[in-house]
């Protein structure tokens, strides 16, 4: 059963209805006066007005529907806060809960697509809303890991033991594919950024792909 505290807004506690009424849709044999009848015990749902919070049930086991008003009710209550813990979310959804769960990687989507918004992960926390400055930080840091996976990929390309062997096809592709590397290495590097700011505006369009590679020539 989805329990909203008394603190939590009047949007959460009618999300929380909807999310109980769902239940009660879903497993009918759940209610509790199907439970002096011995049916509750052939139903895999949790019975309802029973806490839930240490029992997690699977995302096999846990129709479309349900999935749906779980992540519409987290997303709801996540849009407005800079911050949430996983000890809010399990409260919200009365069950435990972390980073992985199917309704969190959902309401993450959701914020992102509908509303711009963006989190990075606290580990063993919850989550944290990004600020300008922090996406430009992890901007910062996804350029420096693309450049190491590309210098990767290409060493490892460099170790085909019988490239005559290859067929024409394979040929192409392993060519194509080491040259790729290789540009996104050089253009993900310091040098290569600093060359990319020559060309680049402060305005806020984006960079034609033209552009940006005439700064390579």
């Amino acid at each position: 059963m989805i329990v909203a505290s008394q603190h939590y807004a009047p949007a959460t506690h009618r999300l929380a209805a909807q999310l109980n009424a769902t239940q009660r849709f879903l497993y009918p044999f759940s209610s509790p006066r199907f439970a002096s009848r011995g049916n509750a015990s052939h139903c895999n749902a949790p019975r309802l007005g029973v806490p839930q919070r240490n029992v997690s049930i699977p995302m096999t086991a846990r129709p479309v529907s349900q999935l749906s008003v779980e992540v519409a009710a987290l997303a709801e209550y996540w849009q407005e806060r800079e911050e949430i813990t996983y000890a809010q979310m399990s409260e919200l959804l009365g069950r435990d809960v972390n980073g992985g769960d199917p309704v969190v990687q959902g309401a993450l989507k959701q914020l992102f697509r509908r509303h711009g918004l963006c989190f990075t992960n606290i580990r063993g926390h919850g989550y944290r809303r990004h600020t300008d400055g922090t996406l430009l930080g992890e901007a910062t840091w996804n350029r420096h890991r693309l450049r190491r996976m590309a210098r990767r990929s290409g060493q490892r390309l460099t170790k085909v033991q019988n490239f005559e062997m290859l067929t024409d096809q394979e040929k192409l592709q392993h060519q194509s594919h080491l040259a790729l590397f290789g540009a996104v290495s050089v253009m993900a590097s310091k040098k290569g950024i600093t060359a990319i700011e020559r060309v680049a505006t402060t305005s806020n369009e984006k960079l034609p792909l033209g552009k940006t590679l005439e700064a390579f020539r």
